[in-house]
């Protein structure tokens, strides 16, 4: 240690950043760009570096500056040494980011998700943060790593798309009396439709009201409103509680819940451990 310190405790170790750059884009001026720093400041620090070692890194070549030997061969052990320190300052910066942030639907997050992370558990080193969203996700944008959707939209085959569980639907009211309603939501505008379909035979009321959202439909029917068709996710605590009321039971609906990524989830053990947590709440 103390020969390699002595070695090197000459070398400005800064000058070899501006000196890589200048080698990896061919130009001062466009190492200068790239640095944000001035031409001039990229040529000080790499004539330092050339009188520190005693040798010539560069050599004119008509208008051009081009490696020399020498500088090729330090080149070549820059380009290994910052793609190692790289890999290092990443693995370092992720193994010390101790959120997992997860994008997920409004209602579900709200009337499962929330209620439930406090069961995560703690021996697994990190949080989860959860953000609420629907619908296209851009991960870079929105900062961030995982994200729970129901398959109600396409989205791009290039992200990673793990099954966690089908969704089950049903007709909720509150305990009687309730309003002679049926409660729809513009996010699932078609639910009412499909669970005629599939319960022909049952009488229900034939005055609608319309909410905005799914979980104020939730609201409306615990309220007494009338009917509403609710994930069982979004009321599986109110069901439990007596609070809501589901005489026909669940039953899935054909969509499937996911959890995406724009990696590969075995490449990263907090997405696979969030995901096989998700599993075993939502089966």
């Amino acid at each position: 240690m103390r020969a390699i310190l002595e070695q090197v405790k000459n070398i400005p170790l800064k000058a070899l950043k501006f000196f890589y750059a200048a080698g990896y884009c061919g130009s001062f001026t466009a190492a200068a760009d790239m640095l944000c720093v001035t031409h001039s400041a990229v040529s000080k620090q790499i004539k330092q570096l050339e009188a520190a070692l005693g040798v010539a890194l560069f050599v004119q070549d008509g208008r051009n500056r081009r490696l020399s030997s020498d500088g090729l061969l330090l080149y070549q052990s820059c380009q290994r040494m910052f793609a190692e320190l790289t890999t290092t300052l990443d693995t370092l910066t992720h193994k010390h980011r101790q959120d997992l942030t997860v994008s997920c639907e409004t209602t579900l997050a709200m009337k499962w998700l929330i209620p439930r992370i406090t069961t995560f558990p703690k021996d697994y080193g990190f949080n989860v943060a959860i953000l609420t969203a629907g619908g296209a996700v851009d991960f870079q944008r929105q900062n961030i790593d995982v994200a729970i959707r129901r398959n109600d939209f396409t989205w791009p085959p290039t992200l990673h798309a793990e099954y966690i569980a089908p969704e089950r639907v049903g007709a909720v009211h509150a305990p009687p009396p309730y309003q002679p309603h049926r409660l729809h939501t513009h996010s699932r505008i078609d639910a009412w439709q499909q669970w005629t379909k599939q319960h022909p035979d049952d009488d229900y009321p034939s005055e609608d009201i319309f909410f905005e959202h799914f979980y104020l439909t939730i609201q409306a029917a615990i309220a007494g409103q009338g009917i509403a068709i609710a994930s069982q996710y979004m009321v599986a605590d109110e069901i439990s509680k007596g609070i809501l009321k589901c005489p026909q039971g669940f039953c899935a609906d054909g969509s499937a819940y996911y959890l995406l990524s724009a990696t590969p989830f075995a490449q990263n053990q907090k997405k696979q451990l969030f995901l096989n947590w998700l599993r075993q709440q939502m089966n």
